[in-house]
């Protein structure tokens, strides 16, 4: 396999995997606010 192509693969892997978490914490404190309020 190529190389660039792996470290590319690997890069959008952990794009993904960043989006996701920033979505769960997003929600997670957005939810928590509105269980404040």
């Amino acid at each position: 396999m190529n190389i660039k192509y792996e470290s590319f693969l690997l890069h959008t892997i952990f794009i993904v995997l960043a989006v996701k978490v920033l979505k769960i914490i997003f929600t997670y404190f957005r939810a928590d606010c509105i269980v404040k309020n």
